[in-house]
């Protein structure tokens, strides 16, 4: 999932780009157990992932 510009409208009808948060792991069709999971911040993405968020007009 490609997820890009991801905001939300907050009680005085401001636009709020979302920069924390919960990050849901799920399964399809199976129990799923997650050990030692690590997140870190993505510095750079290669020129094959990159042209995913490319604005396309």
């Amino acid at each position: 999932m490609i997820l890009k510009d991801s905001r939300y409208i907050n009680g005085n009808g401001e636009v709020v780009p979302l920069t924390k948060g919960k990050i849901q792991l799920q399964s399809e069709a199976a129990e799923l157990y997650f050990k030692g999971i690590k997140i870190k911040p993505i510095e750079s993405l290669s020129p094959e992932y990159l042209a995913f968020f490319q604005v396309q007009k």
